[in-house]
């Protein structure tokens, strides 16, 4: 069976703007989108790869819609990166030195529990409440909300603050939760 058997649609014009692509931004860009496949980041930088390839974002993000196609694929067939190599040869639409490029950037993902993701420690949670006076994102203004900010230590112990905001009726949801996972770990 192919690994390619069949196509996306708009997965040809998505490769073809990879051949304006440095091959060395072409493997970065394979390796976010791999990061993001692995649960090692959250998104790919799209305008930050878009800028640096001088192209409309929405072509860079079609890029790498193609790229995370040509991944699962890979890895739904359990291919290695020699097959996945032969395959993007075969499809006409990689060059030798960009179809190389992407397998070497291929890895399996890691079996269950082989690398637990490492998510911190929660060393301080502070939150104010405030009052939206003017916003470029809603049209609710003098509506309450609380900003909180969770401080979280690496396993190299440094600390990083996470800023977020929630309407009262989620912060009492966030409240009751944080009071139910305090009691689940106190009975432990």
């Amino acid at each position: 069976m192919a690994l390619f058997a069949t196509l996306p649609s708009g997965f040809t014009d998505a490769v073809d703007i990879t051949a304006h692509l440095d091959p060395a931004h072409l493997a970065n860009l394979a390796r976010d989108v791999v990061a993001v496949q692995h649960g090692e980041r959250e998104t790919v930088p799209l305008k930050r790869h878009a800028q640096f390839a001088n192209v409309p974002e929405t072509s860079m993000e079609c890029v790498a819609a193609a790229l995370h196609f040509i991944f699962s694929e890979a890895q739904r067939s359990e291919a290695s990166r020699e097959a996945l190599e032969g395959a993007l040869v075969s499809l006409g639409a990689f060059s030798d030195e960009a179809a190389a490029s992407l397998a070497s950037e291929f890895s399996p993902k890691p079996a269950s529990g082989e690398r637990a993701p490492q998510l911190g420690r929660l060393v301080g949670l502070d939150w104010t409440l405030s009052v939206i006076a003017d916003s470029s994102f809603t049209n609710d203004t003098d509506v309450p909300c609380v900003t909180v900010t969770a401080k979280v230590s690496d396993n190299n112990g440094n600390i990083t603050a996470h800023t977020f905001e929630m309407t009262l009726p989620e912060f009492e949801n966030f409240k009751t939760e944080i009071d139910n996972m305090s009691e689940v770990l106190e009975a432990l």
